[in-house]
Formats: structure tokens, C-alpha cells, sequence
């Protein structure tokens, strides 16, 4: 029992020592930057009134991305080349994508328009779905690979 404690506690740190830093910028090109808002995993998610189910011990990611544009000018965000890495190396591809607070139509779903000098938070779900264990600490944008930052 005097054990357990101690391992726990052990145990417990180990967990929260992996968190992503928020405040760590990263470059998507020469005038706009981005950080990782959050990330999150589902088990399902919803496609054209059609409910998808992960495998068991696989989840669905969904990468709260917050963009801000530093040019006088509007910016256009591909998310069709933006992938996340797995620890096998694989490329998963961004299947969805939502621009919070903005309701848009447009026939390029995969290009958001960001005004210039704003800010915008833009949420991207990445498919296939992939182990629930799995730690993403690699973005792949424009063929760049990007190491994110955890503390």
C-alpha cells in the first residue's frame, strides 16, 4: 500500500508532463503564424448526417488551430496541405474543417480566408482515425515537418 502512493503520484506527473504548450508559435508561411489551441479525440463524428465509428482503441483528432495574420493583406490557409505525422510515420489528412464564429459557403472547403493583421481559431479533424494512445508531435504543412512543443 505504501507503494501505491508514491507510484501513483509518479504515475500522475508523467501524465501532465506531456501537455502541449499553447503559447508556442509556429510559422504556416512569411506572414502568418499559428499555435495549437487544443487537440482533442472522439471515438465518432458526424459526416453528412452520417455517424462514423472509430475501431475500438482508435479515436478520431480534431486540432484546435489558432491562426494570425501579420500582413496587410488577406491570407489563404490551405488545410489540404496540412497532415499530422503518426509514430509510424504515416500522413493523416484533414477530412474536415470549421472556422469558428463564421458561418462559410464556399465550394473550396479545405481554403479559409483569414483578413489581415486578424486572428481566428480554425478547427481541422484529421481521418483515418488512429491509435487513442497515440501522441501527436508532429504537423506536416506544405511538406515542412514541424516538431511541436510539450512541457
Amino acid at each position: 500500500m505504501k507503494l501505491l502512493i508514491p507510484l501513483f503520484l509518479i504515475i500522475t506527473f508523467y501524465v501532465n508532463a506531456q501537455k502541449l504548450d499553447r503559447k508556442q508559435m509556429y510559422n504556416y508561411n512569411d506572414d502568418v503564424e499559428f499555435r495549437i489551441y487544443a487537440k482533442q479525440k472522439s471515438r465518432t463524428t458526424d459526416r453528412n448526417n452520417v455517424n462514423l465509428i472509430a475501431e475500438k482503441g482508435s479515436r478520431f483528432f480534431t486540432i484546435v488551430f489558432d491562426f494570425k495574420n501579420n500582413s496587410s493583406e488577406a491570407q489563404t490557409i490551405d488545410f489540404e496541405t496540412i497532415f499530422i505525422k503518426d509514430s509510424n510515420s504515416n500522413l493523416h489528412k484533414v477530412d474536415l474543417v470549421v472556422m469558428s464564429m463564421k458561418m462559410t459557403t464556399t465550394i473550396k472547403k479545405f481554403e479559409q480566408k483569414l483578413k489581415a493583421n486578424k486572428k481566428r481559431k480554425i478547427i481541422a479533424q484529421f481521418i483515418p482515425p488512429m491509435s487513442k494512445e497515440e501522441v501527436i508531435t508532429t504537423l506536416v504543412i506544405n511538406v515542412k515537418e514541424i516538431e511541436l512543443q510539450y512541457y
